[in-house]
């Protein structure tokens, strides 16, 4: 009896091991998709290079920058100092958000995005 629930037990891990490779690829091929039709649709930097900032300042730290075609998931928009963009455009709103390609979380003068 303890042999059979061994060996059924091994076998079992044995098939969750050789499958869990197959899992991860899935996994992260549906992300990359979501991903990519986020980037096509919704919101976008307008320009290549745009900052993303810690905070809702010109001043503030840069965790990174954004490009066109990666995408911009809002996840909230607050006041904060006023930015001029190479546009000219001022703005005091500022978008706060993750660039779905980067993964980089922080702040973007709402002046540097667009809709896509």
């Amino acid at each position: 009896m303890r042999a059979h629930i061994r060996l059924t037990l091994g076998l079992a891990l044995g098939l969750a091991a050789l499958a869990a490779p197959a899992m991860l690829a899935v996994t992260a091929s549906a992300t990359q998709a979501a991903q990519a039709q986020s980037a096509r649709s919704g919101v976008d930097f307008r320009v290549p290079g745009v900052r993303i900032f810690s905070r809702p300042d010109g001043g503030a730290t840069r965790v990174g920058l954004g490009y066109p075609g990666q995408g911009w998931d809002i996840q909230g928009t607050g006041y904060g100092t006023a930015y001029t963009c190479d546009n000219g455009v001022t703005t005091t709103t500022w978008e706060h958000g993750r660039n779905i390609r980067t993964g980089v979380v922080g702040w973007v003068p709402s002046c540097n995005t667009v809709i896509v």
